[in-house]
């Protein structure tokens, strides 16, 4: 497949039955960033459906060089993804912009102070030791794992 094959065959791609599946590139490009971000937890813009999806063909293309059909997909992205972007800053009519994710919770260690006792099987403390004991009663330190 030459290059006018290839970009022809990309032409007819957009422009044609998938144009008619998928419907406007925009909305749909816009669609998918919503999606992707809730996914993946980062904003993804509608351009970059397009890139991502250039790099999906793209390690396909890895396994088959020569498989004409990725390669007119890529020029097929290229130019969806030119045109999704030069639409303006990825704001797509009719599509909401997903949240900011909230973040996850850090997960740390805190020193918590422990008596020192006899510790029965169930793991509680059976009884503290005392001054009266025979046994040094310093308080051991340990940490319990918590969120911040």
């Amino acid at each position: 497949m030459n290059r006018d094959e290839t970009l022809q065959a990309a032409n007819d791609a957009v422009n044609g039955p998938r144009q008619q599946t998928y419907g406007d590139p925009k909305q749909n490009f816009g669609l998918a960033a919503v999606i992707w971000s809730q996914i993946l937890g980062v904003e993804v813009d509608p351009d970059q459906v397009a890139l991502c999806m250039i790099g999906l063909k793209i390690s396909r293309l890895t396994e088959t060089p020569n498989h004409p059909d990725s390669w007119a997909d890529i020029a097929g992205y290229a130019a969806l993804g030119a045109e999704v972007a030069s639409a303006g800053d990825g704001a797509i009519l009719g599509v909401v912009t997903p949240p900011e994710p909230e973040p996850k919770p850090e997960v740390g260690y805190q020193p918590v102070s422990v008596k020192t006792g006899a510790i029965n099987i169930s793991g509680e403390l059976a009884h503290d030791i005392d001054d009266d004991d025979a046994v040094d009663d310093s308080v051991l330190v340990a940490t319990k794992k918590v969120k911040r």
